[in-house]
């Protein structure tokens, strides 16, 4: 039997640990964020939204740090691409974040969804 160097035996490193959910829904949520690669960019899920007008009028009723910051977010993914590159791996956007803090918009994004289904009520009964 031939011999192995020894820099081929190293110790195997202990596995990640599972992420925040342990279900298969939770498991396959997060295969799938790590798969799109917008947390690389520093993203978060709703900074990848596309602009439509309920999204717009969402954002821009957005307090103004919040708006500073999704800008600033965008603009660096806008430069990171021109580029050709990513962040550096201890910035990217972790899963656990992207639940905490990416779903900033949700709230706002609802309220201008039931205006609009309010206003589409009130135009077919007028």
């Amino acid at each position: 039997m031939p011999s192995v160097p020894m820099y081929y035996m190293k110790a195997v490193p202990p596995a990640k640990p599972l992420p925040a959910t342990t279900t298969l829904r939770g498991y396959i949520h997060h295969l799938l964020f790590k798969l799109i690669g917008y947390n690389k960019l520093g993203l978060y899920h709703n900074d990848v939204l596309y602009n439509f007008p309920d999204v717009l009028e969402a954002v821009r009723r957005l307090p103004p740090e919040i708006q500073d910051a999704r800008n600033y977010r965008l603009i660096r993914a806008v430069q990171l691409d021109i580029t050709r590159s990513i962040l550096p791996e201890n910035q990217w956007t972790t899963y656990e974040d992207d639940l905490k803090y990416g779903r900033y918009l949700e709230p706002y994004l609802e309220e201008v969804k039931k205006e609009l289904r309010e206003q589409d009520e009130w135009n077919a009964t007028h």
